[in-house]
């Protein structure tokens, strides 16, 4: 057996050029049923991988070895050498930048473990934490600024997907104003709040960051606001905006639709007898002032995941060049706030006649979209994969409909009037026809 390793160790600092080491090795033992083999890398942390066979042909597989990740694949050797097997070992991934702009990378939500990936080359990545999610996130960097980072993405699926990042021209600021009560049967104040909800009377909409007041909220330099005043987010069932829970930690977490959430343990519309904590949003959009673009203005990216011998190469290119995945058609009179379900401080806004091109805040996320209606209030949610399905919106005294079609590689979704939205409808079945 011949066994060749491209990177020729855990760590390599440039993959733009790749030596090749062969060794010629065969066990001592000819017994095929229990014959393994163990990798170590004096280079990285840790012992020797598992055992692992190198029988089976044409296949491909992992290895772990200490703290990095190696891609494995056997194939048969060329002629002469017939009776012989080629064992390659590569970097598990493999990171392609095609973009013109330099990337940081990191695993998702682990900070001290950033890859820098400069404009046309190629880097070996490895899982900075083996027990937290396999995600990547994406950020562009340019002039000593970086955007904030994208939803994570799976890097281990073969295929293409666009993913959205860098900085919004137009982004939605939420600061979020807080209550607690002292018993299920009190008035709900900021006075009763106790010294360990840290994040006080008005905070950001992650309860992380404390503000003084509303008025308190500065602009970043080259920044300047839409609207001249903050606007009260009445997308929740209750009139005057407010949501319910039973302690500001619960809350953060996600409805299960199981026990917990019968108990008030996440945000609700109902001023139960558990809830003893309310919060309501304030919006307002900030802007860059002078029409200025950014640099790392927000794009998308285009995700390609294919095999390239042992390795996974991932490569990042852009997504701009090549059709939206989605498309978001408003053809009503009502404005519109969007935003992927459980990312709600994405939010963005589809003025009456707009169209906008749209790709998943967080591709590995629930894909549904949720879409509140402003004056009068109103909320749908939909799934914008399901081509051809319908949806009514009660809308005041009118009644909206949701239809998502199929055009080329894009899926649209129109929002309009019932009666018009029929007559989209008929035509795409007439063009299915």
């Amino acid at each position: 057996e011949i066994l060749s390793e491209p990177s020729g160790s855990a760590e390599v600092e440039s993959s733009s050029v790749q030596e090749k080491y062969y060794a010629l090795f065969s066990y001592s033992k000819n017994d095929i049923f229990s014959n393994r083999m163990c990798l170590k890398v004096p280079s990285a942390r840790g012992g020797w991988s598992r055992p692992f066979s190198m029988e089976a042909l044409d296949t491909l597989g992992a290895l772990r070895v200490g703290g990095c990740e190696f891609g494995m694949s056997i194939r048969k050797a060329s002629p002469p050498a017939l009776m012989s097997k080629v064992v390659t070992f590569g970097p598990r991934y493999v990171l392609s930048n095609q973009l013109k702009l330099p990337l940081l990378l990191r695993q998702s939500s682990v900070t001290e473990s950033v890859c820098v990936l400069a404009s046309g080359t190629e880097q070996p990545f490895n899982w900075a934490h083996f027990k937290s999610e396999h995600l990547l996130e994406v950020a562009l960097a340019a002039n000593d600024e970086v955007s904030p980072y994208s939803g994570g993405f799976r890097i281990d699926l073969v295929g293409e997907f666009v993913v959205r990042c860098g900085e919004s021209t137009e982004v939605l600021e939420i600061v979020s104003e807080n209550q607690r009560r002292l018993s299920p049967f009190g008035e709900f104040s900021a006075k009763h709040l106790l010294p360990t909800d840290l994040m006080g009377a008005w905070s950001d909409e992650r309860l992380e960051k404390r503000h003084p007041n509303l008025n308190s909220v500065r602009l970043a330099s080259g920044w300047e606001w839409v609207e001249p005043s903050w606007t009260l987010d009445t997308s929740a069932k209750d009139p005057q905006g407010w949501e319910y829970a039973t302690s500001w930690p619960s809350a953060a977490a996600a409805s299960t639709g199981g026990l917990w959430d019968q108990l008030g343990f996440h945000w609700h519309a109902d001023p139960t007898s558990t809830a003893l904590v309310r919060r309501r949003r304030w919006v307002r959009h900030r802007r860059r002032s002078g029409g200025e673009r950014a640099t790392i203005a927000e794009r998308f990216l285009a995700i390609n995941v294919s095999i390239r011998g042992p390795s996974v190469l991932v490569t990042i290119g852009d997504g701009d060049a090549r059709p939206p995945p989605y498309v978001l058609e408003n053809r009503s009179d009502a404005t519109v706030v969007f935003y992927q379900k459980g990312v709600n401080a994405k939010r963005r806004q589809l003025s009456p006649s707009a169209r906008l091109p749209f790709a998943w805040d967080k591709v590995a996320g629930e894909r549904v979209l949720k879409l509140h209606f402003s004056k009068p209030s109103a909320r749908a949610e939909i799934v914008l994969d399901e081509v051809g399905v319908l949806v009514y919106v009660k809308w005041g005294e009118q009644e909206l409909s949701l239809i998502v079609s199929l055009r080329g590689n894009t899926r649209t979704l129109t929002i309009a009037p019932r009666r018009a939205a029929v007559a989209t409808q008929q035509l795409h079945l007439k063009c299915d026809t």
